[in-house]
């Protein structure tokens, strides 16, 4: 149904947007979404939003702002929660998006007024509070992310990402150094005990579902061997990455690296547009297996695929990790935004803003961080 449609004030004739309409259901906003999703990456999807609201249950407000004429201008997926009398709002896909921001038409110029004009209306509409943002991309494919003027501060981590420019031969040198690439190949030699190794991209649900269980099961054993607890073991957590393999058009394409019948790393990742975005990865942690790094053996052969399709942009998403910055040349800022659209929200946004602040001080801590996890 539809929430509410909020007309924008006289005095605010000027702006980007003449009307704002929310619905908690996304398929109500289907129309704009298809015009506007070009212009988003693969977490603002239709396909992506579904598969997420399906497996963790959540409240969800889809906002749409249209010009004069009734034609879409930005779409917000976003989640809602409720902390005691405070409703926030964020972006669809919390942890599992590793790019949170809203579409918006190509063309059109947004400043920071008019962004917060937005989410006012937004805020009526949705009856919202606060607006609490993170892991925003500051630019996007060669423009200005609108939300990244709201009020808020760098996140302290980035997202990783490299352009596939000129051929594999010449990627692959510019990333790893010719050395390496021989160690590479004597570890590929290594898994050709185990039977031809072959990277191969899932043809079908049926072989999908095949590299997704090998994907959780090696998660599971590294978890044991670690001895932490597994967040692939949650229900919600297999239930979102089975619906984002499902069907003719899957949202999420999945890798192996296929060591005769052996599964010996897996990968799964969320085309949109000219970009290849990774959502996860693994890898079997069998001493025969793991010792030839499988897992990076695979995302280079990832990356030539991506190539061969004519794809630009192939990221790995948010956090540092040593994978990361040899295959990943670009560095992606993010900023975690808060806004508030009522007095309770006022008050609550430099909160938000603090505990991400904390809880990034506490991730740069391994041993408060596994304290923290066990608690």
């Amino acid at each position: 149904m539809s929430f509410a449609d909020q007309r924008a004030p006289p005095r605010h004739c000027a702006l980007p947007f003449a009307s704002v309409e929310c619905f908690s259901d996304p398929v109500r906003a289907c129309e704009a979404w298809r015009e506007l999703e070009p212009a988003g990456g693969a977490y603002q999807t239709l396909r992506f939003v579904e598969a997420w609201r399906a497996a963790f249950g959540a409240r969800l407000a889809i906002v749409v702002a249209r010009d004069a004429s009734g034609r879409a201008a930005a779409l917000l997926p976003l989640r809602l929660c409720r902390f005691g009398p405070l409703i926030s709002a964020g972006f669809v896909g919390d942890r599992w998006a590793n790019y949170h921001m809203g579409l918006f038409r190509p063309g059109l110029v947004w400043s920071e007024e008019d962004v917060q004009a937005l989410l006012r209306a937004a805020g009526r509409a949705a009856r919202v509070d606060l607006f609490a943002f993170f892991n925003l991309p500051e630019t996007w494919e060669g423009g200005v992310n609108p939300l990244g003027r709201l009020p808020g501060r760098r996140s302290a981590n980035a997202a990783f990402a490299s352009a596939l420019t000129g051929g594999h031969a010449q990627w692959l040198d510019a990333h790893v150094s010719r050395a390496t690439q021989k160690k590479l190949r004597k570890k590929a030699r290594k898994l050709e005990a185990l039977g031809a190794v072959a990277h191969v991209r899932a043809a079908d649900p049926v072989e999908a579902g095949r590299f997704l269980d090998a994907l959780l099961a090696h998660k599971a054993a590294l978890a044991r061997g670690r001895g932490v607890a597994d967040p692939f073991a949650q229900p919600r957590v297999r239930d979102l990455l089975r619906r984002l393999i499902a069907g003719e058009a899957p949202a999420m394409e999945m890798h192996a690296l296929l060591a005769g019948g052996r599964v010996a790393a897996a990968f799964g990742a969320l085309a949109q547009g000219k970009r290849l975005s990774g959502l996860v990865v693994s890898y079997d942690n069998a001493p025969e297996t793991a010792a030839a790094t499988p897992g990076e053996l695979l995302l280079i052969e990832v990356v030539r695929d991506a190539m061969a399709r004519g794809l630009e942009t192939f990221d790995l998403g948010v956090g540092e990790n040593r994978y990361k910055n040899e295959l990943c040349e670009i560095e992606e800022p993010l900023r975690d935004c808060a806004f508030g659209v009522t007095p309770l929200g006022r008050l609550a946004a430099p909160v938000f803003l603090a505990s991400r602040a904390v809880r990034e001080w506490v991730k740069r801590r391994p041993g408060l961080m596994r304290f923290m996890r066990k608690v």
